[in-house]
């Protein structure tokens, strides 16, 4: 599973439409799976401001480079990658660990 992935099903909620989706038909077989993947994003995303989120979703749902996450916010790229490299980098560690081979960055 791609880090792109997980965080395009992380922030755009559809993760948990799958999973009120699949406990009525009981065909999600990696249930465990996505509650651990959405407690490690939970852990490092939800305290995070606002605008950080924010700069998250515009880089992993709407596919924008962190010089243009930057113009957005009047800030220049290193800026943006201060805010969200952190959350990054120990996202894509803890992730590692609950899906272990199946995670790819």
């Amino acid at each position: 599973m791609k880090f792109d992935f997980v965080m395009r099903l992380y922030l755009s909620d559809f993760y948990i439409k799958m999973i009120e989706r699949d406990k009525k038909t009981t065909k999600l077989k990696n249930i465990d799976k996505i509650k651990q993947v959405q407690k490690v994003c939970n852990e490092h995303i939800k305290p995070l401001s606002t605008d950080s989120t924010q700069m998250l979703k515009l880089r992993y749902i709407s596919g924008l480079t962190q010089r243009e996450v930057g113009e957005i916010y009047h800030i220049n790229e290193r800026t943006v990658r201060q805010r969200t490299s952190p959350t990054i980098r120990a996202l894509k560690s803890e992730l590692y660990e609950v899906l272990g081979d199946e995670f790819s960055s």
